[in-house]
């Protein structure tokens, strides 16, 4: 996973924001730089206590999310945490 960050803020442009009765949620897939998932990666909210660990496809989802703006600290044990910015419309 020595490419896991170049490819992971490519990969994280594409999460979907989608929200259904005033609420929404975040989804996403991450990949390695050759393309295969990167299972075990955690996706955290700043600043809350809400997360979701990437399964084995790469894949994750944080739900029930109220519309606003989210900063996603992404991490896997001995990388830098990543953040990226995102909104859940209403």
């Amino acid at each position: 996973m020595k490419h896991f960050f170049c490819l992971l803020f490519f990969v994280l442009s594409f999460f979907s924001l989608t929200a259904q009765t005033g609420h929404g949620a975040i989804k996403g897939r991450i990949t390695t730089a050759d393309h295969k998932p990167a299972e075990g990666v955690s996706i955290q909210l700043k600043n809350t206590a809400r997360f979701a660990v990437a399964d084995n496809d790469g894949a994750f989802t944080i739900s029930d999310l109220t519309p606003g703006t989210y900063t996603l600290l992404i991490s896997l044990v001995g990388h830098t945490v990543h953040a990226e910015d995102g909104t859940v419309a209403s």
